[in-house]
């Protein structure tokens, strides 16, 4: 008796191949964006983490400056000025600097925000105080210290800001400009946006020499030569 053998296709339809073609582009996709995600996080987190770490030497350097800062007033006449200035731009006071930087004695120190946004420095200046005849406090803001140093390159944006009590009978608030020449102020903030694509850091400063203004001043007497 003669076997009839019926021969069956074993390939994949052309509906099949479509099928799995678009399950593996579907599975592609959403694997370079996983994959995608996970880098710019990562990129994100190591920028934050860079930011952090170089915020953290700058907070202990200009924190030390600070606590060394001396409240040295200028008097003239009956009137007396503090050797302080503060506004969005730049901090100004009396203090000392690392030995390996000066001879010593007292300095004038300033915290320079430099550049316009997107593109800032911040750089700490000094140079040894000399009074004079000729000494105000118009000078000591306005004369551009001839040392400095970088203390942060590059960066997208860096802001200064005050707290404290701007007026008599007024309670203490942030300002990008501290108004009194008779008192300083009690906090200092620093904000830090290294780039766009990293959070902001801020960096809040307690000004020490608030606590020795109060039990001790030294005073330059201009009216005597």
């Amino acid at each position: 008796m003669a076997r009839n053998f019926k021969h069956h296709n074993m390939g994949f339809t052309l509906l099949e191949m479509l099928i799995a073609l678009s399950l593996s582009v579907i599975l592609a996709a959403m694997l370079f964006s996983s994959l995608h995600t996970y880098a710019v996080g990562t990129k994100a987190g190591q920028l934050h983490f860079n930011a952090k770490q170089s915020s953290g030497h700058i907070y202990q350097f200009i924190s030390n400056q600070l606590r060394e800062s001396i409240p040295l007033s200028l008097k003239v006449g009956r009137k007396r000025d503090l050797l302080f200035h503060g506004d969005n731009r730049q901090i100004i006071y009396v203090g000392h600097v690392p030995r390996h930087r000066s001879i010593g004695g007292l300095h004038k120190n300033s915290i320079i925000i430099d550049g316009e946004t997107p593109r800032q420095s911040l750089i700490f200046s000094y140079e040894r105080l000399a009074a004079d005849g000729l000494f105000d406090i118009g000078t000591f803001v306005e004369k551009t210290p001839s040392n400095s140093n970088v203390l942060i390159a590059d960066a997208h944006a860096i802001e200064l800001e005050y707290f404290g009590v701007t007026a008599k009978n007024t309670n203490p608030n942030w300002v990008s400009q501290w108004p009194r020449t008779d008192r300083l102020p009690q906090l200092i903030r620093l904000r830090i946006e290294k780039s766009t694509e990293a959070p902001p850091i801020e960096i809040v400063l307690p000004v020490y020499a608030n606590k020795m203004s109060r039990r001790a001043e030294l005073t330059l007497d201009t009216s005597t030569p």
